[in-house]
Parts: C-alpha cells; sequence; structure tokens
C-alpha cells in the first residue's frame, strides 16, 4: 500500500484528505518558503510553477 506523507502543516490540506477517506501522516519539511516563493517570483516565475517548485522542494528534504 502506498503511503501519503503531508509535508504541510495546512489545517486545509489535512482536513481534504481527511474528508477523502485517506490514511496519511504529517511531516512538515524545513523550508524557508518565503524566501524560495520570493527568489521565484523575481525570476518570473508562474504561480503553477512556484507551487510546483515548493512542492519538488518539500519531497527532496523529506526523502533525504
Amino acid at each position: 500500500m502506498t503511503r501519503i506523507l503531508l509535508a504541510s502543516q495546512s489545517a486545509g490540506r489535512a482536513q481534504m484528505l481527511r474528508d477523502a477517506g485517506l490514511d496519511f501522516a504529517v511531516e512538515a519539511a524545513a523550508l524557508d518558503e518565503a524566501a524560495l516563493t520570493e527568489a521565484l517570483r523575481a525570476e518570473g516565475q508562474s504561480p503553477r510553477n512556484i507551487a510546483d517548485a515548493l512542492a519538488e522542494a518539500k519531497a527532496v528534504k523529506l526523502s533525504v
């Protein structure tokens, strides 16, 4: 079975997973999201690309 790991402390995201009946664990990644977001905005990245980059950075942090 696939384990779902929520790499965020977002109460809203956790509630959505609970509402969907999914079993998951929460493990927040130690990541300066504000700094990364600011750097990506300065590069002219779209909101979608910023969200993707944040998700990838969190996944990388937690996979080490």
